[in-house]
């Protein structure tokens, strides 16, 4: 039921219609959570997503199954809950440097337009 969960927290953060990749991924569509063909594009659609809903988590073994499972150019991460918990993601530092590094890019570009 966590991809199930995870979708939802996508679709409402942007507007999209992700649904749960059929079998798991056990097919060769590979990650838990996919943009549906009627759904609207977004940030998200550039990270595989693979999704753990458990007590336990090996946070390194379900990391490097992102990795595996993960197209070129697609960033791997992996969301997690435990129950009565809050959602927590999961990426390699390069990845979230990257990430940073480009928002605060967008953020320069902001300021220098409202100066």
């Amino acid at each position: 039921m966590g991809e199930l969960e995870w979708r939802n927290v996508l679709n409402k953060a942007f507007g999209t219609k992700y649904a749960r990749t059929p079998l798991s991924g056990g097919l060769d569509l590979k990650g838990d959570v996919r943009r549906t063909y009627y759904s609207k594009r977004s940030i998200a659609d550039e990270f595989h997503w693979e999704v753990k809903r458990v007590e336990s988590i090996n946070v390194h073994k379900c990391l490097n199954q992102a990795i595996r499972d993960s197209r070129g150019g697609i960033i791997p991460v992996v969301a997690f809950r435990r129950n009565n918990q809050d959602w927590r993601v999961c990426l390699e530092a390069d990845d979230f440097i990257n990430i940073l590094l480009e928002l605060e890019e967008l953020r320069n570009q902001k300021g220098g337009q409202e100066e």
